[in-house]
């Protein structure tokens, strides 16, 4: 049990442990106490998600291949089925005619129905998914690195039809750093 939890033992926890007694305390003194205290008590979710990811990446020996395979094939599911409602024109399982943004500026959403995120959730994944998958591609397969090619291009085509000014401008910048400073592209 202790060998489990050592990796708790270092100063990032503790200045995590500070900042966030810290800000649950700063909501105990604004003029809103219960609309500072509902944003700021369950930030401890992220600073639970970040160890147990480290916990996990540390001691499951496959969890980064799985991770990266998971999280390619689930962008590649919701970005497909966007490309299949932009070109039908209509969504095969949600029926959107009833939504006002896809009326007025028949806007994608694919599998999110009313909820027009799908650019962001694309893009929010993508720099990972790009950095993991193509850790495990094997490089002397011309054709994997073809599929893989067309996978990119369709989720930058996602992004680019789902409507967002905001990750089509993300996406520009993040395209313009890894052509610019990486050699994963």
């Amino acid at each position: 049990y202790k060998k489990e939890i050592s990796f708790l033992k270092n100063d990032f926890f503790i200045i995590v442990s500070i900042f966030y007694l810290l800000i649950v305390i700063n909501s105990f003194f604004s003029e809103q106490k219960l609309f500072s205290l509902k944003n700021t008590f369950f930030y401890f979710r992220f600073f639970v998600f970040a160890f147990l990811l480290k916990y996990l990446i540390k001691n499951k020996k496959n969890f980064l291949k799985n991770l990266s395979i998971s999280t390619f094939f689930t962008l590649t599911v919701v970005s497909l089925d966007a490309v299949v409602e932009f070109f039908l024109g209509y969504h095969w399982i949600f029926d959107k005619t009833k939504y006002a943004e896809f009326i007025v500026n028949n806007r994608i959403s694919g599998l999110f129905d009313e909820e027009y995120i799908l650019g962001g959730f694309i893009l929010a994944f993508f720099p990972a998914t790009l950095i993991l998958f193509k850790n495990y591609l094997n490089k002397k397969n011309i054709y994997i690195y073809f599929l893989y090619f067309i996978v990119l291009l369709v989720f930058i085509f996602s992004i680019i039809i789902s409507g967002e000014r905001t990750s089509l401008m993300k996406l520009i910048i993040l395209l313009t750093f890894l052509f610019l400073f990486s050699k994963i592209l």
